[in-house]
């Protein structure tokens, strides 16, 4: 159901009325026993003329118009940094005038001075309903804390990313040091499998040069070196096979 000019001026007011729901420096914000009862006087009150409104309705709507003002608030910056000074910008967001009370609680106090220099009070003949679409709202945002009844806003610039646990083991896994650890106990395997080779090809050439002594001397003449490890290869050869 949507919110009448006249409903939507009467939760501004019941809102504003109720620093607790928007002054987050004041002691009181931190209360949140008196932020839930805020908002349950503020539902009291709007009975009267929007009967089945709910705290989490109302939660909502101000979530909205929050985003909206802010919003407005930006364009109107922006705008004023590319404009001459005699160039003057009029919102035509109604209500921005009503909540203009929430800019010094979410802005430092130079850019709500030089906003203000940029003439932004909307004129009583340009009061044409322009929300802006809240999909298009990305620089400031605010989540609903369920515990607390709370609106915080987000800072994009003070967000901590944290991994999930098992995304963490999995990165931790997968580092370029694991694949170093693995490669180090291939290089080891190699070395190993080197040592052994040399090992045999030493004592075949052993084996060769014993074999050689013993032979007589024709035959020892008639065979060299090269037939008689020939000879030893193929008889290694044989063994391989049976």
């Amino acid at each position: 159901m949507s919110w009448s000019h006249e409903q939507v001026e009467e939760l501004i007011e019941l809102y504003k009325a109720r620093p607790c729901l928007y002054a987050i420096k004041t002691p009181q914000y931190k209360n949140r026993h008196a932020r839930t009862k805020a908002l349950e006087e503020i539902e009291t009150a709007l009975k009267n003329i929007r009967r089945n409104t709910t705290v989490a309705e109302i939660k909502a709507k101000i979530n909205t118009l929050r985003s909206n003002f802010l919003a407005e608030v930006r364009k109107i910056k922006n705008i004023k940094s590319g404009a001459g000074e005699d160039e003057v910008y009029t919102t035509t967001l109604w209500y921005f005038d009503l909540m203009y009370f929430i800019l010094e609680h979410t802005a430092p106090r130079g850019t709500e001075d030089s906003i203000s220099d940029a003439v932004m009070s909307s004129s009583s003949g340009n009061t044409a309903v322009s929300e802006v679409n809240e999909d298009s709202i990305s620089e400031t945002q605010f989540y609903l804390n369920e515990e607390s009844g709370d609106l915080i806003e987000i800072n994009q610039s003070s967000e901590t990313l944290i991994m999930p646990e098992n995304s963490l083991d999995s990165a931790i896994k997968n580092t370029p040091s694991s694949s170093k650890q693995f490669s180090g106990k291939r290089k080891r395997k190699c070395d190993d499998d080197d040592d052994a080779i040399l090992y045999d090809v030493t004592q075949s050439i052993s084996s060769i040069s014993q074999t050689v002594a013993s032979l007589p001397t024709k035959e020892a003449k008639s065979k060299d070196a090269v037939d008689v490890f020939c000879e030893f290869v193929g008889s290694r050869l044989r063994i391989c096979w049976k």
